[in-house]
């Protein structure tokens, strides 16, 4: 195949969208500087670099040209830069259909490809058929993603133990079986004679009924249903007891809880034990962890002290939320969560209990027999212990996980291939990625921009054929006396046990990262593609685990998606100083045909100042019906129903016209964030910092005190790239941070401990514990020995709690103090900051700095405020940049103080605004005190009546008038009622005063969306409130006419036919995805959707409610 080239103030938020801006090519933005003409022209005219893109779901094969055209031409003329095509299983959907990867689809392919070029959009495609993750029909049990499984068997001294070969593919089934090793050792004492423990009585003081269900064996296909919400006040404590008739030795309690806790509260538990049920003693407080990406299952094995006792109390302290499903005590020493520490489920324990030697429970190194070689040609074992001793006999290998890719259409779905296997990665890249390469090539296409790697949901895989060799070349020892700890024996010691096993996590993150995301990358980047990646170990339903951050590091375009900390992504391109982060927008709503932009806008600017720069809609879901488009398919009941069916759909170019404005300047220059957060170096679920303030605040970090933002830190980032320059903590990309901060653990590598000595020597500031020992044992016991020496040498006497501080070589080192009072120490003033008001928390903001241009991004999340904003920055004027419309305004009143300038600001509910420093002043200079916000000098209201014209065929009338406005929703007419769709609004008012130089038509409450035309000509399009837009050119004194279409959603029509509401109507609507109704005259029936409980069942307010004025401002 052909290689090609590699592609690569004033009142805020108040104005409209207008429409007689220049529109002029501008270029596109490149790693340099800007001009100051080049941001004002790029604002204006944002190039195509920076418009949003949409993904573009086939589902199952109804595909139809024509509607394509159409589709792509929609596209294109509301603002979209590209599309991302996914070949879907359907949801429902009948027809006509096109086998995927056929030669059929393959020239729909082609036919896209050139319509994308003659239409002017770039083209990406996910990886594989469905969405999850990259598999196929060519990928065999032998290149699938591979798990270690393993039997073990207890045998006396002197039994010959035969055991046949596991049945593999190809000679029996479909799974791939291949032996590692196995291993013969004494049994331990504490695993002679095990048996299950006595029947329990269960009691509690917070569960009513009957507990027998409690400790009784899971039934996953049921059971979890099952499972109801336990509370426990604030103060209170809610306890489960269990009472043998004898007294009983407990190692262990499993407790599950729901699949759907994100958070478990379950795990945050203390055990007490007693032998009266009278006098308890405190016997150890579990763990709880982190598993928001990975919640299928909720089982831990907890591991707890040797117990003797009868009684046994569970004590959970309020607040808790609990969804108790079982609770198992066991006389089995076992791995704390064995499952997670195999790499089997990410989790992120929190506080795991450091449990006492059982000697009883081990098995030593120096006991530990390989009796591989006794296997014989056909895999068969035959070997007979040695007298004198029980035997425990360990078969440990490893097979195929079945996974497939999904959902795709059955003619597309195969495995997943093996992402550690280098040959597998590149079998699967030829057979997707490779044909639609040729595509392009056969069409002369030269908008193939890239191949998308969407969430991760293929589970997680812990082994490959090229495993051991991988781990002996990065770990620096062989897995081979250790590998019993994967059928939950500990080996040696629990400490040297759960380093081999990160040890085992470590490799399995570095291959992911390297050989499959790096793999894929260099095979990209051969045809000019990029990789556009989602998160892996930090994200989706069925993650990998692995490090959350690293897999990025091997992306040009890292992406997550709502719902998901975003942080990881923008933080990797932060690091490497790439300009795009992309995010899969409005995944996590559903497809109830009530979305706007207006209701959109608050959750988007928050990703905006997360650090997102590019959104990537989900989805636009292929409609091969074309006449079928009021409003026409949703991708089943997931995400943003974005199409052209949508009521909103033209107008909401001014939206979009709003994101590429803002993804223009967020893509310029570098960020600008203080902290660097070191999360360390134990690869498994999500970074617990991350999730620290809980699910829904998933990217704030809770002990940075607000004005200030940080980026995560990688460990190979830390190790190979930071150095000490100039002040400041810098990174190859240039990005720099004043502050690195590590997590709260002693634990880390020699290699990271030895660069961080190495910074602070240089001049770092780092606050975080003192490194006490590695995690790996790589090189171990040496390598404690050398952790240890760098932190008494770095630390020194700083122990947190007698001395908090140590200077060592040109830097420092913190330890038992706040973010926050290090930051007080080293005089380090927040980037940004709010005077005048307690709205701090609604006050979102993200910095950019380009050369001498600083680039501040401010989102009110809330009501309207009036403040007095600090910034960081001094000797430069702010001016206002205003990306709802487009307008560029200097500031009238600022002052500059101590190194920060301060301008006061009013920001409308939900608005945003950019503050821009690129005018060089002299740090004396302060502006005007008229202040920067616009006064109404004049209100003269426009009060009907109204002709309103809604659309024909839809039941309401074509023309009515309004004497004045009012809520469709609350009219008689059923036809206005249950409307959805355009309406135009006429009347005529008179303007008899001089015409001034602001005038202003507030159209007061608008829902959702409008576009005002003036005496015949288009003013604009105002979408967010307060839904304002300027008029001055156009009116003109004497009589004019005024008028304004409006939009509303979708919703009250879907809701009207789907209650069987008699309309009149010609037409009805057709979705499929229909919460009202499973009709399928109106929907697709069998698409789980959002059902709504009968008080939403009322249609929701629309039209033009006013009241409307025109405003003669000041300023």
């Amino acid at each position: 195949m052909k290689r090609r080239k590699f592609i690569g103030g004033i009142i805020i938020g108040t104005l409209g969208t207008t429409l007689d801006l220049h529109r002029g090519y501008c270029g596109e933005v490149k790693n340099r500087k800007l001009n100051i003409d080049e941001l004002k022209c790029g604002f204006l005219n944002p190039p195509d670099s920076a418009k949003p893109h949409t993904w573009y779901h086939w589902r199952e094969g109804r595909i139809n040209t024509e509607a394509i055209t159409a589709e792509l031409e929609a596209m294109k003329s509301i603002g979209l830069g590209g599309v991302t095509l996914f070949a879907v299983a359907s949801y429902g959907e009948i027809g006509q259909k096109i086998p995927c990867l056929s030669s059929e689809w393959h020239d729909r392919i082609r036919f896209t490809m050139r319509e994308c070029k003659r239409i002017g959009l770039s083209f990406n495609f996910q990886n594989c058929p469905g969405w999850s993750h990259s598999g196929g029909p060519w990928i065999t049990p032998d290149k699938n993603m591979m798990r270690v499984v393993s039997t073990k068997h207890m045998i006396d001294g002197g039994f010959t133990l035969k055991l046949d070969a596991p049945p593999s593919w190809p000679d029996s089934g479909d799974i791939y079986y291949r032996d590692i090793a196995v291993l013969a050792f004494p049994t331990p004492i504490g695993y002679k004679g095990l048996s299950l423990l006595p029947a329990s009585k269960v009691t509690s003081n917070f569960i009513i009924g009957d507990l027998t269900w409690l400790n009784k064996t899971l039934n996953r296909d049921t059971d979890f249903a099952q499972v109801s919400t336990q509370i426990i006040n604030q103060g209170e404590s809610g306890w489960v007891q269990f009472e043998f008739p004898t007294v009983v030795t407990c190692r262990s309690v499993t407790i599950t809880g729901s699949p759907n806790t994100k958070l478990p509260d379950e795990h945050r538990v203390v055990i007490f034990a007693s032998d009266n049920g009278f006098d308890f003693k405190k016997v150890v407080r579990l763990s709880s962890y982190f598993s928001v990406y990975h919640r299928k299952e909720p089982c831990v094995n907890h591991a707890i002290p040797k117990t003797k006792a009868r009684f046994f109390r569970l004590v959970w302290e309020g607040p808790a939320k609990l969804s108790l499903s079982r609770i198992l005590l066991s006389s089995e020493s076992v791995i704390y969560s064995q499952n997670s520490k195999t790499g089997e489920l990410g989790r992120t324990f929190i506080d795991e209990p450091i449990l006492p030697i059982e000697m009883d429970s081990i098995v030593p190194l120096d006991s530990i027999l390989d009796i591989t070689h006794h296997l014989d040609t056909q895999n068969k074992l035959t070997w007979t212990a040695p007298l004198g001793k029980s035997w425990t006999v360990v078969r440990i290998g490893y097979r195929s996980t079945g996974k497939r890719n999904a959902p795709a259409a059955p003619e597309a779905t195969g495995l997943e291939c093996d992402k550690f296997n280098p040959e597998a990665v590149a079998l699967h890249f030829d057979r997707y990625a490779g044909e639609i390469i040729k595509d392009a090539e056969a069409v002369d296409f030269t908008n193939l921009a890239g191949i998308t790697f969407d969430s991760w949901e293929a589970e997680s895989q812990n082994w490959s054929p090229v495993f051991r060799d991988e781990f002996r070349k990065r770990r620096g020892y062989d897995v081979l006396n250790y590998l019993p700890a994967f059928t939950g024996f500990i080996v040696e010691n629990r400490e040297q046990t759960d380093r081999f096993l990160r040890d085992i996590r470590q490799t399995m993150s570095d291959l992911v990262s390297e050989t499959f995301f790096g793999g894929m990358r260099k095979l990209a980047h051969k045809y000019g593609l990029q990789v556009h990646a989602e998160a892996c170990g930090g994200g989706g339903a069925e993650a990998m685990t692995s490090d959350p951050v690293q897999h990025y590091l091997h992306a040009d375009i890292p992406m997550n998606e709502f719902g998901d900390p975003l942080k990881v992504a923008v933080s990797s391109a932060h690091i490497k100083g790439q300009r795009v982060v992309a995010i899969e927008a409005y995944t996590q709503g559903r497809a109830d045909w009530n979305s706007h932009p207006a209701l959109l806008k608050p959750q988007g600017d928050m990703a905006l100042c997360t650090g997102v720069t590019r959104f990537v809609f989900h989805t636009y879901a292929h409609n091969p019906d074309i006449e079928k488009i009021y409003p026409g398919p949703a991708f089943g009941p997931y995400g943003l129903a974005f199409s052209r069916g949508e009521t909103w759909w033209e107008m909401g170019r001014a939206w979009i016209d709003y994101l590429s404005r803002c993804q223009f300047l967020l893509q310029t220059g570098k960020s600008v964030s203080d902290v660097l957060y070191f999360y360390g170096e134990e690869p498994g679920g999500p970074i617990p910092m991350v999730l620290e303030t809980g699910y829904s605040e998933s990217d704030k970090w809770a002990k940075l005190p607000y004005g200030f933002d940080y980026d995560l830190l990688p460990p190979e980032i830390l190790i190979k790239d930071l150095s000490f320059k100039n002040g400041k903590l810098v990174l190859p990309s240039g990005t720099a941070y004043r502050l690195l901060v590590l997590r709260n653990s002693s634990l880390m590598t020699p290699e990271a401990a030895e660069k961080i000595k190495s910074l602070v020597k240089d001049g770092a500031i780092v606050l975080g514990p003192k490194p006490q020992r590695s995690l790996s044992l790589n090189n171990y016991p040496l390598c404690d020995e050398i952790v240890k020496k760098i932190g008494e040498e770095v630390w020194g006497n700083c122990d947190g709690k007698t001395a908090i501080r140590n200077s060592f070589g040109k830097g420092q080192v913190f330890w038992g103090i706040t973010l926050k009072e290090v930051l007080n120490i080293i005089s380090l003033s927040p980037d940004f900051s709010v005077r005048n008001s307690s709205e701090n928390s609604n006050l979102l903001y993200i910095h950019r700095q380009d050369e001498d241009t600083d680039i501040y991004f401010i989102s009110n999340q809330s009501d309207s405020i009036d403040f007095e904003a600090v910034f960081r920055v001094e000797e430069k004027k702010p001016e206002i940049w205003n990306p709802v419309n487009g307008s560029i305004k200097d500031t009238l009143d600022f002052y500059q103080k101590d190194g920060t300038t301060h301008l006061t600001l009013h920001l409308d509910s939900k608005a945003s605004v950019f503050v821009i420093f690129r005018k060089t002043v002299s740090k004396y200079t302060t502006g005007k005190t008229v202040g920067n916000n616009s006064l109404t000098k004049q209100k003269s209201p426009v009060n009907g009546p109204w002709e309103v014209k809604f659309t024909p065929g839809w039941g309401a009338p074509e023309t009515i008038e309004f004497t004045e406005l009012e809520d469709w929703s609350k009219r008689p007419e059923n036809g206005i009622k249950y409307y959805s769709g355009t309406a135009i609004y006429s009347t005529s008012f008179n303007w008899d005063t001089p015409i001034a130089k602001n005038i202003i038509i507030d159209l007061g409450r608008v829902e959702v969306i409008a576009e005002v035309k003036l005496n015949g000509k288009i003013c604009g399009i105002v979408w967010t409130p307060p839904f304002q837009i300027e008029i001055t050119s156009v009116l003109k004194q004497g009589r004019n006419d005024l008028e304004i279409k409006v939009a509303n959603t979708w919703l009250n029509r879907l809701m009207g036919d789907g209650k069987g509401i008699n309309m009149g109507a010609e037409k009805h609507s057709w979705t499929s995805c229909n919460p009202f109704t499973n009709d399928p005259k109106y929907t697709v029936s069998g698409v789980p959707v959002r059902i709504y409980s009968e008080e939403k069942t009322k249609p929701v307010t629309s039209g033009l409610l006013g009241p409307v004025n025109i405003l003669e401002n000041e300023n």
